[in-house]
């Protein structure tokens, strides 16, 4: 990751096109946007697919970051976009001094997975989504 833009006590300002982290990649730090807006993608059956873009407020790299597995998909800065890292050592610093973090977080991780159970139903519901593999696919992910 580069940034190109000013650093401050408050976030880096990235330019357009940035890439935060890529699909894989570790994740060793996570992301509050502060300004702009960050577009998320993955590789899905060898074609590039943008899930969603984030924007102000907005948390990303957080699932990486808590459980220790590579990232599930890259992020790229679209415009210009002030953001700040936190390192899982700087977040569990903040969880101590706010507790209500962890509230915030678990939210926003809820409020993803209910985005994601509702595009499951709509793939499911067009006969675009076999039920076996994906039951399958979570069970296999467990371990």
């Amino acid at each position: 990751m580069t940034s190109t833009g000013s650093s401050g006590l408050f976030g880096t300002t990235y330019a357009d096109g940035i890439v935060l982290f890529h699909e894989n990649d570790p994740g060793d730090v996570m992301y509050v946007i502060q300004e702009g807006q960050v577009e998320i993608s993955a590789d899905i059956q060898g074609q590039r697919t943008v899930l969603c873009t984030l924007g102000k407020g907005d948390y990303l790299g957080e699932m990486a970051l808590l459980d220790s597995k590579p990232r599930l998909a890259t992020a790229t800065v679209k415009g210009s976009a002030r953001i700040m890292s936190l390192s899982r050592d700087t977040l569990l610093g903040r969880i101590q001094a706010d507790p209500h973090i962890v509230l915030s977080l678990l939210k926003l991780m809820s409020h993803r997975m209910r985005a994601l159970q509702e595009s499951i139903d709509e793939l499911r519901a067009r006969g675009q989504l076999d039920a076996d593999k994906l039951s399958a696919a979570v069970r296999s992910a467990r371990t």
